[in-house]
């Protein structure tokens, strides 16, 4: 059985993903990223986040994206949406049962950290899993485990890399390229091989946001889990050829964006 460790940001789909991970190897670490390592928990943050999307994006989009942010944030606790990704993850965990419980963890709020490699070290993972983390993985972590980093991207790849990939694919009325794609990390984000991809198609495109639709793709993704760690264990996992896949890389959406993705989903064009 495979040694495995898992990084994550700390919250109930994360819990999930890690009880799962101990179901069907031995987890014998996890790396738990605290509030501190997401721009928005702190004005520090916020501040140093926006002076970046000033320079990168100018102040029109920038006020856009801040603007659908407040706009979200504003609604998302009191959502439908919420309350049925909350229900899926307490559904999946009364699922998970007892037995499925992690082992050791460490916080930490840079994957890069010396302190994360050394935990790292200690632990001796074969091969570390992660999920959808907006920091860049460095070589050293990534070089750390033998069958290196594998992260869980709520997306398809090569067509949805980036941030928001259920929201752009939403927009794009795209609607056969819901899902996840399981990505052995190399030195570019979001990129890599990937060796499992689930599409779903249980997706309420008038009333699903992209909250609830990660879940649900994150969830289904886990099914998949036990036969690939055998793959991997016995040498025969191999990353999926999809030759001529369009390539698309997104970003943080605006308000003007989530305006045009309910226009066109509502009329269907």
């Amino acid at each position: 059985m495979l040694r495995t460790m898992f990084i994550g940001y700390d919250n109930r789909l994360n819990h999930c993903v890690a009880r799962r991970i101990a179901a069907e190897s031995d987890l014998v670490g996890t790396i738990w990223l605290t509030a501190g390592a997401r721009w928005h928990t702190s004005w520090q943050g916020r501040r140093d986040f926006l002076l970046k999307r000033l320079r990168r994006r100018g102040p029109l989009k920038a006020l856009d994206e801040i603007a659908y942010y407040a706009f979200h944030h504003a609604t998302d606790k009191r959502s439908r949406n919420t309350l049925a990704a909350n229900r899926l993850v307490d559904e999946y965990w009364e699922r998970l049962g007892e037995d499925a419980n992690p082992g050791s963890s460490f916080g930490a709020a840079n994957v890069n950290h010396a302190d994360v490699l050394a935990y790292v070290d200690s632990v001796r993972p074969d091969v570390i899993f992660a999920h959808c983390l907006n920091q860049f993985f460095g070589k050293k972590l990534r070089s750390a485990a033998p069958y290196g980093i594998f992260m869980w991207h709520v997306g398809i790849t090569p067509e949805y890399r980036g941030l928001y990939s259920p929201f752009w694919t939403m927009y794009n009325r795209d609607y056969n390229n819901f899902g996840c794609s399981l990505i052995h990390l190399n030195g570019s984000l979001d990129a890599g091989d990937v060796y499992v991809q689930r599409r779903i198609d249980n997706v309420d495109v008038r009333r699903d946001n992209h909250v609830l639709i990660e879940h649900k793709a994150i969830l289904a993704s886990l099914e998949d889990l036990g036969p690939f760690l055998s793959a991997l264990e016995t040498g025969t996992a191999r990353p999926i050829e999809r030759p001529g896949a369009p390539e698309g890389y997104y970003s943080y959406p605006g308000l003007t964006d989530y305006i045009v993705q309910r226009v066109r989903v509502r009329s269907g064009t």
